[in-house]
């Protein structure tokens, strides 16, 4: 059995963390699936509500705040997909948006589930640890450390603040600023101007030939930015999902604890899967925030 001490170490052996959080995670699905068919068949026979205890109120918020991270990973996927596959044949003249206006609107999305995915781990430990913070956030939670006891955990939000720090400007420009900055989509504005243009004034002749959506430059500029912003947002996603990992991996011991102390008389299933696809590596890579901050990962 791994303990906090020892998760980030090199030495340590990643099965045993890896079956940790398999049968955390096993265990509070089923119980979570337990306690809703409990609240259902109570309160469909008797004249008062189900009434849940500490415990499983925990339990419920804990699996709802897991898989709602999971769905905001699962967002920036579905963005890469629509941004990759989209079709510029298919609206052109129909509807007035373009391929820039797709990346921005998608880049933009996946700035603020980042944030949303961040919000969502300190709330999950807010449960998980009964910190009964009444605002959830990086500041209130590095207040609790003693409490928490998980210096890999700490070590690991550590680390996924610092990763997604460059995002959080991003976020904050298109937040306050109504505004994303991308070198990619700057240099290609001229040609998306002029076919906007084009698609509102269908009448008027473009005697802007070189910006005109038939001609070369722009279909060389079009399939150059999207390229572009498929990358930075693969970036984006790489970090997300490495930091998640981390995360769980350093989470893995206090969730089975939590799952054990909260409910002892429940027996304790086994995962059904001898590994979890997400899980590969505990070590944060050393020169990840470097790679970050450098001029490659910037829009």
């Amino acid at each position: 059995m791994c303990t906090n001490s020892n998760i980030l170490n090199d030495d340590f052996i990643l099965s045993d963390v890896e079956k940790d959080l398999q049968d955390a995670i096993y265990n509070i699905d089923i119980k979570y699936q337990e306690i809703l068919e409990k609240i259902d068949e109570y309160n469909s026979n008797n004249t008062t509500n189900y009434k849940k205890s500490e415990c499983e109120n925990r339990l419920i918020n804990i699996f709802h705040y897991y898989v709602a991270i999971d769905n905001c990973i699962t967002s920036i996927e579905q963005a890469m997909v629509f941004i990759r596959d989209y079709d510029l044949n298919k609206y052109r003249g129909k509807v007035n948006f373009q391929i820039n206006d797709i990346c921005r609107y998608h880049y933009d999305v996946i700035c603020h589930k980042v944030f949303t995915i961040n919000d969502l781990y300190f709330k999950l430990l807010n449960e998980l640890y009964n910190l009964k913070l009444k605002k959830c956030n990086w500041d209130n939670i590095k207040k609790h450390k003693g409490n928490i006891n998980n210096d890999a955990l700490i070590a690991a939000l550590e680390y996924n603040y610092l990763t997604t720090l460059p995002i959080k400007s991003a976020r904050c420009e298109s937040s306050h600023e109504g505004r994303i900055t991308s070198k990619e989509l700057s240099k290609s504005e001229p040609y998306f101007i002029g076919v906007s243009l084009q698609v509102m004034c269908p009448n008027i002749p473009n005697k802007d030939k070189e910006h005109s959506p038939d001609s070369f430059n722009y279909g060389l500029n079009t399939m150059m930015m999207k390229q572009k912003i498929l990358g930075d947002i693969e970036k984006i996603r790489n970090i997300v999902i490495n930091n998640r990992k981390t995360l769980l991996i350093a989470l893995a011991f206090d969730l089975l604890k939590f799952y054990k102390d909260s409910f002892p008389k429940d027996t304790i299933y086994k995962g059904k899967d001898s590994s979890m696809e997400y899980i590969y590596h505990a070590n944060c890579p050393i020169n990840y925030f470097d790679y970050c901050n450098s001029e490659d990962f910037k829009p």
